[in-house]
């Protein structure tokens, strides 16, 4: 039994929808300066951020005025690119289930909340306000807007968190428990989340730059994207994409997690290592992360890497934290619709290091057997092979 993806959706500061989504990050873009929050007192103050983002466009007027910007994302999200997946599942009474990957929920919420109950004592704050301090607040909100009746889900993994909503969607589809899911990562960028990176020094100022040993830094990024996953064998809808192999564990040893997980994920796909035309990576301009992703890499590929261009999304949209891994997705099922990347890596025997290749041409027909490389420095890690259609 296979599982496939027959519907894809992004809201995200590259486009509002997946072919405005698609259409953008064929350009390189350059971060802009965050005015949702002050940042006016600090040097790094970029981020791929939707500082523009109206809600009431895609949802209406009524009944946003309690809810949190992730909580707005993902039904913006699901309004904007599913409205008629969710009604086709509803009017059919079949069971359309819904997961999503999110680090942090909304610590925005979680922080006004608290202040409130400071400034006012506990006694005199608003009680509506405390549901938005629930992780999983915004995917319950979701099932309730759109009477989505079958399981509701959040995963937490830090910055593998949509990942895992992978995973579990797999699972849960393979064992019978929905008919569908749609499956989705979502992340708002706020002061806390802003503040958590910068006093880390995780931020820098330029570009992000993956596998260089020289640079440190990441860019931060927000939005919600999703994919519809069904079961080959009664897909509602057309197959873009299929899931042919995947594998997920947690390992101390990065390294050896990132290779162990490639390994097992193209065994399953009953491919070779060789098969693989592209790999997605989880590069991020953290430069001792990425150099252990870039070993485990080489370790299984070796200097075949010289020939397989490696994409690290979050060059260019940033990072999304708890949403990367679906970004990753929705940009690796999406190469026939996509005719240039703005980055990519390969390996040079020569100087024994990723060399970045811009402005690279895509020709779908070339990249049919795609790696996904899911790892975080919390040691959970995940691989994925797909088969695009």
């Amino acid at each position: 039994m296979s599982i496939v993806i027959t519907r894809r959706g992004a809201i995200s500061p590259f486009g509002i929808g997946i072919d405005d989504f698609l259409k953008n990050i064929q350009i390189k873009q350059s971060p802009t300066a965050i005015n949702i929050f002050d940042v006016a007192n600090y040097d790094k103050n970029q981020a791929y951020v939707m500082n523009d983002f109206d809600p009431k466009a895609i949802l209406g007027e009524k009944g946003l005025r309690n809810l949190n910007r992730n909580t707005l994302f993902i039904l913006s999200a699901l309004q904007n690119n599913f409205k008629d997946v969710i009604d086709y599942f509803n009017e059919n009474k079949l069971e359309l289930a819904l997961a999503v990957g999110s680090a942090f929920g909304s610590l925005q919420s979680i922080s006004d909340y608290e202040f409130e109950i400071f400034e006012k004592t506990p006694r005199k704050i608003n009680p509506v306000g405390f549901a938005n301090t629930v992780l999983n607040s915004p995917t319950s909100r979701a099932n309730i807007w759109y009477s989505l009746m079958a399981s509701s889900t959040t995963i937490s993994s830090f910055n593998i968190s949509s990942a895992k909503a992978i995973e579990f969607s797999i699972m849960q589809l393979l064992t019978d428990k929905a008919d569908a899911i749609l499956c989705g990562g979502a992340e708002e960028l706020n002061m806390q989340t802003f503040l958590g990176y910068y006093l880390n020094n995780f931020l820098t100022s330029e570009e992000i730059l993956p596998y260089n040993k020289e640079k440190n830094g990441t860019i931060l990024g927000e939005g919600a994207g999703f994919v519809l996953l069904e079961k080959e064998e009664n897909a509602k809808f057309p197959i873009i994409a299929r899931v042919a192999g995947y594998s997920s564990s947690f390992d101390s040893n990065i390294v050896s997690g990132i290779e162990k997980n490639i390994r097992n994920s193209i065994e399953k796909s009953n491919l070779k290592i060789d098969d693989i035309n592209i790999i997605f990576s989880s590069a991020y301009g953290n430069s001792y992360f990425d150099e252990l992703e870039k070993q485990a890499f080489y370790n299984i590929f070796g200097n075949k890497l010289s020939s397989i261009p490696i994409v690290a999304v979050k060059k260019f949209i940033g990072e999304t934290i708890g949403a990367s891994s679906l970004f990753q997705l929705l940009v690796s099922s999406s190469l026939k619709d996509i005719k240039v990347l703005p980055s990519v890596y390969f390996y040079s025997e020569k100087e024994k290091k990723f060399e970045e290749t811009k402005n690279f041409e895509i020709k779908s027909s070339n990249f049919e057997k795609i790696l996904l490389n899911f790892s975080s420095e919390c040691c959970n890690h995940s691989a994925m092979v797909l088969n695009i259609e």
